[in-house]
């Protein structure tokens, strides 16, 4: 193969698996089943090829003693492994062990990326990276999250070979948007000098603008919460959709259905931000907060009132989500419910920014 995929066809890969999964979860499918019927047909969907012994290399490693990986990902023919892959059996708990057995196949080897799944959970590794193991995962899904796609798709046999230097550019650009945030949340004299130059306003008017809470936090995407409806969008087909916007605070949260409205922005104090879909305010609030409050941000990340039935939603350790997110040197959970963003967005501010208004604008398109 040529590594051709699509991202339709990993999808509907996935949906068939996620249905196998479900199948199978009472049956426990031995690891070579699972190899078969599960992690093999993904990595198809991805543009490897399972049946090309020097694409998709079972059993690999150089000597019985260094331990051998189950497959190793070769993306030129000739070439060295990109990625190992460890597979486990549907109904085996990823263990600690079997992450660290993993890195070591691929440290040995100099193998940049190492892979662990059992078909439903797949986490993958940065190998080489000078870190404690916990701090090399990469990401860490399950099949049936609502983000499995896009980031099953950065192993593809075509993106994993530029995968290193993407996710340096996007955390580099994290960086700088939050030095940027700072800047203007307390802009030095060097800063409003340099706005001075390029705009020609003086220094007096340029800190009255950047005082302005439409503008504070606008490198995140902030503007000032609507006060009225919206206009109504001209839709694509079928009966016209009538389109609502309220402003509501966070009691009225707490009593109002949000399940299929959508936010268009929150507030966190003087400051709003424009989001297109609930994951956005909860990881654009848990930056802000973060920025604002990096020790009550650290103290939220070891409190149990961050700890969720199946999991931390904020944390140092991301193999203790089952989709993270980085925030600085912690992370947090986005695999979440509209519900449960509405009241853990509501949570950390209370708990980090105490007596800091918050509140949300929703959009109701009704048919």
């Amino acid at each position: 193969m040529n590594g051709g995929w699509t991202h339709d066809e990993l999808q509907r890969c996935l949906t068939q698996k996620q249905q196998w999964v479900k199948n199978k979860a009472n049956q426990n499918p031995n690891e070579a089943a699972t190899k078969n019927a599960c992690i093999e047909p993904i990595l198809r969907a991805l543009g490897w090829d399972p049946s090309d012994d020097e694409e998709v290399v079972p059993e690999w490693g150089k000597t019985q003693a260094a331990g051998r990986a189950d497959y190793a990902l070769i993306s030129e023919h000739g070439g060295h492994p990109i990625a190992v892959l460890e597979a486990k059996s549907l109904t085996t708990t990823i263990s600690d062990k079997d992450v660290t057995q993993t890195l070591q196949y691929a440290q040995l080897q100099q193998v940049t990326w190492a892979i662990v799944t059992n078909g439903s959970t797949w986490r993958l590794y940065d190998a080489l990276k000078q870190a404690q193991w916990t701090e090399r995962l990469v990401w860490s899904i399950q099949i049936d999250d609502f983000d499995a796609a896009e980031r099953l798709s950065q192993i593809a046999k075509s993106e994993l070979p530029g995968l290193k230097d993407r996710l340096e550019r996007i955390q580099d650009a994290i960086v700088l948007n939050a030095v940027l945030e700072r800047l203007f949340r307390h802009p030095t004299a060097e800063f409003v000098a340099l706005l001075g130059k390029e705009s020609g306003l003086p220094a007096k008017r340029i800190r009255e603008v950047m005082g302005q809470p439409a503008l504070s936090g606008s490198f995140s995407g902030s503007a000032p919460l609507p006060e009225a409806s919206v206009s109504q969008p001209a839709p694509r087909r079928g009966r016209p959709k009538k389109v609502q916007q309220e402003v509501l605070e966070p009691a009225a949260i707490d009593r109002t259905k949000i399940t299929g409205r959508k936010p268009t922005s929150f507030s966190i104090g003087d400051q709003s931000f424009e989001v297109r879909n609930w994951r956005e305010i909860w990881t654009t609030a848990a930056e802000h907060v973060l920025l604002v409050s990096p020790k009550a941000f650290a103290r939220a990340a070891e409190s149990d009132e961050f700890l969720a039935r199946r999991g931390r939603t904020i944390g140092a350790d991301p193999s203790e989500m089952r989709s993270a997110y980085p925030a600085g040197r912690f992370f947090i959970e986005v695999n979440l419910s509209s519900q449960h963003i509405a009241s853990l967005t509501k949570q950390l501010v209370a708990f980090a920014l105490p007596g800091t208004s918050f509140g949300y604008a929703l959009r109701d398109e009704v048919a």
